[in-house]
Order: C-alpha cells, then structure tokens, then sequence
C-alpha cells in the first residue's frame, strides 16, 4: 500500500534529503491551494495552514517503510504533524505541516511558495 506525500523542501529532488526517497515514485510538481505559509527556518522550510501562498513540491508514491522514515525524520507528530493537504490537481495527498505556528511572525516567509526558489525575487505586474 502506498500514500501520496507532497514534499515541499528538503526531500524535493536535487536537495538535501532527496535521497532518502529517491526511490520512490514521483508523481511531479503541483502545487496547494493558496492558502497556506511557506516558512524558512534556514536549513529547512516549515508549511503551515493559513496565508494565500500556493506553495511548491512533488507528489511522491511511498511505501509504509518510507512512510514511518519521513515520520521519524520530520518529528511527526511533535514538530510536524502528518495531514491531509489541499492540492491543485490531485486528491488524496498528506503533507507534513509545522505544528508551531506561531512562527509565522518570528521568521522570513518565502513569498514565492517555492523552497528550491527561495532565493529569487517574486514580482508583481500590475
């Protein structure tokens, strides 16, 4: 059995933790809905509910093992929490969302949505 997991950062491809799903199934890019906050705690971004950002990642197939791995690596359900997560053409995913929300006002959000992009300029047309 395997569940859809949408990876917005460090488990996305070319990054630091990509490896540990490498073997997965990548379904692609998608994106949520927009609304929710993509937060950067420096070596890794925290989504959480809330806000009007449609944030980036992949939808990845994984199986339990995997499952039980990413729940041990993201501190669920203690620092992240495993939901349900509203995506843009694809039903049935969960994501992990920072449980502390109250870091919204205390670090830099990334306006983008977009943690591989994090560092390029978002701009407006009027």
């Amino acid at each position: 059995m395997s569940t859809l997991v949408f990876v917005y950062g460090t488990l996305r491809t070319g990054e630091l933790r990509a490896h540990v799903v490498s073997r997965c199934i990548n379904r692609g890019i998608f994106r949520t809905e927009p609304k929710y906050t993509l937060l950067d705690f420096g070596p890794f971004p925290g989504l959480v509910e809330g806000g009007n950002t449609a944030v980036v990642g992949e939808v990845l197939e994984v199986d339990n093992d995997i499952l039980q791995e990413l729940d041990w690596i993201e501190g669920h359900p203690n620092f992240y929490r495993r939901q349900a997560i509203s995506l843009e053409g694809i039903d049935g995913a969960v994501a992990y969302i920072a449980v502390d929300s109250t870091a919204v006002d205390k670090v830099t959000k990334i306006a983008s949505g977009d943690w591989v992009n994090r560092n390029v300029a978002v701009s407006s047309v009027n």
